[in-house]
């Protein structure tokens, strides 16, 4: 039997027991295997992705920038849309199939340069031995190479009929140095994803549940919106910790080359940046039904979503539905350059006064949303529009940029100067550089969001831009502007992120709506219709930084061990009215990177 080993920390012996519950393992087994690990992968038959070529990949910020290293050093492909996520597998073939340079057989994203001198090496990873040597082959696999339990159609040669289906657990654990009265901040998080196709169906489903303690900043911001943001529904936990789960899933139908239809429960992102001003996956997962067509170099999404408004005063753990439909149309007019135009309507009963339900005249999947409101006199949701656009400047380069207008009156943009508050408009624009060696690659951006006030709100939370609490789009909401750079950069197993972002943000003073706070609504302006500068009331200089290092255990996976910080700073113009909440988190943690987590809200 093998011993259980304890980490020896600085921490107080006070908190070994809750230490030992929360990432009891074998550790002599796992450091021991872990110094022997072999940093090369093994060559696989291609014929493993093309069989798994619909289904969705699961990935965090880290690794789409792994993604676009490599895409922006490729020739450029009138088919590869990557303002798109998340992913599919088929994207990966449309975007370096052919090429030797890349084993696409596993999880795309996490690629290593094969080597064709090693192929003996790679074979001889996968042979089965007799005695220990068989049971060291099967640790070695299924420790840094593998899923950890694969069921797949036993057949070589794979066929549309064919099956595979993947079961890997979820690991999400962090512990960071406290301060004051509180020892230590945490993360515990586990869970299970099973992944699989099966014909032209494909599905993934996965669960977690977690545990954690935050600084103040977050345990004020978990108490008003009642959510752990990305996660779901909170709850107390010990001693100022909270206690929150999520699961997500969805099953998908490609009936040829040019459909796809998904229903699930899941978080999506519409842009080429770190953050979007479309759709993010910033808040809860949500319901939705998605029809995907693509038509050589344009692909178009229709997305009908069940949002939630968490508002409702009578403290009900039920919150009342409200409905989204949305429309994205991405065009590669030329292997360079992408243009998409984007619309959304949010609506629920609320909205028009009355016992309305989901609207079928949303359900048509090519009309123009507002155009059907005036048709049809109900013009009482809330409708939004944007365009954006991408180019490619040589290999390597990619700038971009997003415009969402909320509303448009010609006299409102007359009166700019004064701050009519019907500038309802928000714009993004960025850079991002990628360059993909043997052995390294990394990943460089520099982005540039402003939004006005007001964006996003409505007559009522009943129809306004968000998600239990949390914003669909930007998780800043409206009224401030930011700039952040981000980027990463890997070699071989090793992997490290960077973000720096700085930003103003208004903020509403003395109970007065100044179009900060998207859960208000906009007909309640005692300042009238002018007045509306950025930024308005007491607005609060934010700075964030975050940066992690990590060696990558698993690369079916992606799953890793990794240390960094995030620091954040508040300055309000006025201290007296607000106070400031930073934080400082130094961290030791292993994770799985399925879905992003946002510290810089």
């Amino acid at each position: 039997m093998i011993p259980n080993i304890m980490f020896q920390t600085s921490f107080t012996p006070s908190i070994y027991t809750e230490l030992y519950l929360m990432i009891r393992c074998k550790w002599l087994w796992v450091l021991c295997v872990l110094a022997m690990a072999n940093v090369d992968i093994r060559a696989q038959e291609v014929d493993t992705v093309r069989f798994a070529k619909y289904n969705y990949m699961l990935m965090d910020r880290q690794e789409d920038l792994m993604v676009n290293s490599v895409y922006l050093q490729m020739p450029p492909s009138k088919r590869v849309h990557t303002g798109i996520r998340p992913y599919r597998y088929e994207m990966f073939d449309r975007m370096a199939w052919d090429s030797l340079e890349f084993d696409w057989s596993a999880a795309p994203f996490r690629r290593f340069p094969i080597e064709p001198d090693k192929a003996e090496e790679y074979a001889l990873l996968h042979k089965t031995y007799n005695g220990t040597s068989k049971l060291w082959s099967w640790v070695h696999r299924k420790l840094f190479n593998e899923s950890f339990i694969t069921l797949t159609e036993e057949s070589v040669i794979k066929t549309p009929e064919s099956y595979n289906i993947t079961i890997n657990p979820i690991a999400f654990f962090e512990m960071a140095p406290g301060d004051g009265d509180i020892p230590y901040y945490y993360m515990n998080g586990r869970g299970v994803w099973i992944n699989g196709n099966f014909g032209k169906f494909s599905f993934y489903t996965m669960v977690g549940e977690n545990q954690g303690r935050f600084p103040q900043l977050y345990n004020e911001f978990y108490a008003d919106a009642r959510f752990a943001h990305g996660w779901g529904w909170r709850r107390g936990f010990k001693d100022r910790g909270h206690d929150f789960a999520m699961a997500m899933g969805e099953v998908n139908y490609t009936p040829n080359n040019y459909f796809s239809f998904t229903l699930g429960h899941g978080k999506h992102f519409w842009g080429e940046g770190y953050r979007s001003l479309f759709l993010s996956d910033f808040s809860m997962p949500f319901p939705f039904f998605k029809i995907e067509t693509t038509l050589g170099p344009v692909k178009y999404i229709n997305l009908w979503a069940i949002h939630a408004d968490a508002s409702d005063a009578r403290g009900l753990d039920v919150f009342p539905n409200k409905y989204t439909a949305m429309h994205l149309l991405s065009w590669n007019i030329t292997p360079r350059w992408n243009f998409q135009f984007f619309e959304a309507n949010v609506w629920s009963q609320d909205t028009i006064g009355t016992a309305t339900g989901f609207n079928v005249h949303f359900l048509n999947p090519v009309i123009f949303y507002r155009t059907i409101e005036y048709q049809a006199g109900f013009g009482g949701g809330n409708a939004l529009a944007g365009l954006a656009s991408s180019y490619r400047i040589g290999n390597g380069l990619k700038v971009y940029g997003q415009f969402i207008v909320d509303d448009f009156k010609l006299d409102a943009l007359r009166a700019w100067r004064d701050g009519h508050w019907l500038n309802l408009f928000g714009v993004q624009a960025g850079a991002m550089y990628g360059n993909y060696m043997r052995d390294v690659n990394y990943t460089i951006g520099l982005e540039w969001n402003r939004v006005r006030p007001f964006v996003y709100s409505h007559r009522s939370r009943a129809s306004n831009y968000e998600h239990l609490n949390y914003p669909i789009a930007h998780p800043w909401g409206s009224g401030f502007q930011e700039l952040i750079f981000h980027g990463q950069a890997r070699y071989k197993r090793w992997v490290t992120e960077w973000v720096f972002s700085a930003g103003v943000a208004g903020r509403d003073t003395a109970g007065i709506n100044l179009g900060n706070d998207i859960r208000r609504s906009y007909l309640d302006r005692p300042l009238g219709n002018l007045g509306y500068q950025m930024p308005t009331g007491n607005p609060v200089t934010i700075v964030n930084a975050q940066w992690s290092i990590g060696y990558m255990v698993n690369i079916s996976t992606g799953m890793r061990l990794e240390a960094g910080f995030r620091i954040r700073r508040e300055r309000f113009r006025n201290p007296t009215d607000e106070e400031a909440l930073p934080f400082d988190w130094f961290f030791v943690g292993l994770r799985t990177p399925f879905f992003n987590r946002y510290y810089d809200m």
